[in-house]
């Protein structure tokens, strides 16, 4: 039997995102592989709160509900369910109501 590997990366939490999910960040482990599909299923189990204020269900997929948007690393604004996240990563899970 082979163990799969896995990665660790963070997800911060802005806005709306932040008083529903109740934290300001999140440390995950899961396998490698892992896109922001599988996030976004983890960010349903894990804070069934979350479903139909930051996430969505649509047909088969999870994505995020309008105004809400990751950005990966600081620099690459998505919210493309297979984008693949790496080693270390960091998302910031934004919403657009953050204000300023």
């Amino acid at each position: 039997m082979t163990k799969k590997n896995v990665i660790e990366f963070t997800i911060e939490f802005y806005g709306v995102a932040q008083m529903v999910i109740g934290m300001k960040s999140l440390r995950l482990t899961m396998p490698e592989g892992t896109t922001l599909l599988d996030i976004n299923r983890v960010l349903t189990q894990q804070f069934p709160q979350a479903t139909d204020k930051i996430v969505q269900k649509t047909g088969g997929n999870i994505v995020l509900q309008q105004g809400h948007i990751y950005c990966l690393n600081g620099s690459i604004f998505t919210n493309d369910p297979d984008q693949p996240i790496a080693p270390n990563d960091v998302l910031l899970l934004i919403s657009s109501s953050a204000g300023g």
